[in-house]
């Protein structure tokens, strides 16, 4: 990506929140009517207004800002502060001789998930009237910016004024709030998070497809573009077909991955994001060539470098920053002191290997035996991948070893990932790779332990799995075995009532040598989960409540699942439950996210163009 393409981008009109942050450290977030005791503590300026308005600034953009401070210590701090930006014009921040400064308490715990709670203070006095004002001398074509830390009334009266006077909108929906609906068709983009979307939509929004649905409500009411931030796995883009701004020739998927990071701090990490894509488009704007996809990526590096260092508003980063960023590779990250390494660059190599090989397996095999279930097959290879070449404890020359860890794979319709990995690691003769569904082959449409070497437990009926594997868990707690016991499941087999009994009894013994899997790929046969049957979500939630230490990962990234398993071999007490959020046909353009896939024939064409996507080039079969 190029470095910043203009010394003039057109103004950025920011309306929105400066408070004073008061952040505090802890080892865990308190439960309800706990004290816990914090470590460090920060008091800076913050608030998403001021937070987006410097973080232009930072980029270059010339940014008009207006909001309320108090005629008080925290108000003289924050204006000091907004005064030594260049390119910042603060003119317009005034104080309130009668409201305090906004004041937001944030709690932040090692993982670095936080709690803020904020007091609006001089926010809430924003009117009508001044931001009216204030617009009144808008370049036609600026780009406005404004959140929902201002008072609602006036957030629809400058929305309105925004169209009348040609401001292109982006709408920062947080904190989530009730919004009058009809002012979303007056919001050109519109930027949230996963759980704020699923307070504006209602709709469940925890997974990609679920986010996408629940975003698409949105469209119908009229707004233009939906980009749901997702940390740094990336942005979700949906948008109407004549949306501003255009789509362009580089935006291609709907989404957009992020940067890998080691976050140091996460407390301006969406004010980071926003300012970078607002910039972008400023800039790309200036010379009659805004895009989208463009514009998300550059955010996203704003973000990670964001994310990379600590202070707040101190991280934001400048143009500078970020060109650096990209150039340097776009995910170089130093190693935190005291933290654990990440795997080594050749171990990762060989990890990836793995998974491309396994998944040219899998379409083989699939088109060999003219049947089976690609789409779910695909989603697991990472998880698996993971398992066997870097997690598991096995010897494939004596499969039946006493203390091997074992595997279920509960949802065993997903047989030919299994097969493939089982191929890939020498529990099989890759001749036998040609003979799945056939008669008399180990390979059956779905596992069985009778004929297959390797595979733990027969399965297809969906639900019993986890059952199973917490007797295998119990087991090697009462012979002293040492092993330990993994189970996949499906999103749409934890539907089924005996994988809650089965949870209950897992964390009422506290099988700590079990960790099961969901493949969170949000598709099951006849459609998107939250269709089919009463939302699963919030999935994670409900795992904590039966008792479950719960991770969540992007269930494609090797780097994230091996640390996972890392940490959930470390766990005691408690069983681990990893939500891998998957993409169902990952790997293969074509078949990712396609509910058609679940379970299909695979014709030539289509195996031609997989194998060619897998292996970088032209296939013959």
């Amino acid at each position: 990506m190029p470095e910043c393409p203009c010394q003039r981008p057109l103004p950025v009109l920011v309306v929105g929140s400066c408070n004073f942050d008061l952040t505090i450290q802890s080892e865990r977030l308190p439960g309800p009517s706990e004290t816990v005791l914090g470590g460090d503590y920060r008091a800076a300026p913050g608030g998403k207004g001021a937070n987006q308005a410097l973080g232009l600034a930072r980029l270059g953009s010339e940014v008009r800002f207006l909001a309320r401070v108090g005629q008080d210590h925290y108000g003289e701090l924050i204006l000091a502060h907004l005064r030594a930006q260049a390119g910042l014009d603060v003119s317009q921040v005034e104080q309130d001789a009668e409201a305090p400064t906004g004041l937001a308490l944030i709690t932040l715990d090692s993982a670095g998930t936080r709690t803020i709670v904020v007091a609006p203070g001089a926010n809430a006095s924003l009117s009508e009237a001044r931001v009216e004002r204030f617009l009144k001398d808008a370049p036609s074509g600026a780009i406005l910016v404004t959140g929902l830390e201002i008072p609602v009334p006036t957030i629809c009266h400058l929305m309105r004024l925004a169209k009348r006077y040609n401001l292109h909108t982006v709408l920062h929906a947080s904190p989530a709030v009730e919004i009058p609906r009809d002012i979303l068709r007056l919001v050109d983009v519109l930027v949230l998070n996963q759980s704020e979307l699923h307070v504006i939509s209602g709709r469940s929004a925890q997974h990609l497809e679920t986010a996408a649905g629940a975003a698409e409500r949105l469209l119908a009411e009229g707004v233009g573009t939906v980009l749901v931030t997702m940390g740094t796995r990336g942005v979700l883009c949906i948008r109407q077909a004549e949306a501003w701004p255009p789509l362009g020739a580089t935006t291609g998927s709907r989404f957009i991955p992020g940067y890998k990071v080691r976050v140091k701090d996460g407390n301006v990490a969406s004010s980071a994001f926003i300012a970078g894509f607002v910039h972008r488009l400023a800039c790309s704007a200036a010379r009659a060539g805004a895009e989208l996809g463009e514009a998300v990526r550059y955010g996203l590096a704003a973000m990670a470098v964001s994310l990379g260092r600590p202070g707040g508003q101190a991280s934001l980063a400048s143009c500078e920053d970020v060109a650096a960023f990209l150039a340097q590779g776009a995910g170089a990250a130093e190693r935190a002191e005291g933290e654990e390494p990440q795997l080594a660059d050749d171990k990762l190599v060989e990890l990836g290997r793995h998974a491309t090989s396994v998944r040219r397996r899998i379409i083989r095999m699939l088109y060999t035996a003219r049947s089976g279930h690609p789409g779910g097959s695909l989603s697991v290879v990472e998880v698996l991948t993971a398992l066997y070449f870097h997690t598991m404890v096995y010897n494939p020359r004596q499969p039946d070893w006493p203390n091997r860890d074992r595997l279920v794979l509960s949802k065993g319709h997903a047989a030919p990932a299994l097969y493939a990995t089982l191929i890939e690691a020498g529990f099989l003769d890759p001749a036998l790779e040609g003979t799945l569904r056939k008669l008399g082959s180990p390979l059956q449409g779905h596992p069985d332990r009778k004929k297959c070497p390797g595979v733990e437990m027969s399965t297809g009926s969906l639900g019993q799995g986890l059952s199973v594997a917490n007797g295998m868990a119990l087991a090697a707690r009462h012979t002293h075995g040492g092993y330990r016991v993994y189970c996949i499941m499906g999103d749409g087999e934890v539907q089924e009532g005996q994988i809650w009994e089965a949870a209950m009894t897992a964390a009422h013994n506290e099988l700590d040598n079990l960790c099961a899997v969901v493949d969170y790929n949000a598709l099951q046969i006849d459609g998107n989960i939250s269709q089919i049957k009463s939302p699963i979500e919030p999935l994670a939630d409900k795992w904590k409540a039966f008792g479950w230490n719960v991770i969540n990962v992007y269930g494609h990234d090797l780097v994230d699942l091996c640390a996972a398993f890392d940490r959930a071999r470390q766990t005691a007490r408690k069983p681990t439950m990893i939500v891998a959020h998957t993409i169902k046909g990952h790997g293969v353009s074509f078949m990712e996210g396609v509910i058609e896939y679940h379970g299909s024939t695979l014709s030539e064409d289509e195996v031609r163009r997989a194998l060619s996507e897998l292996e970088g080039g032209a296939h013959e079969l």
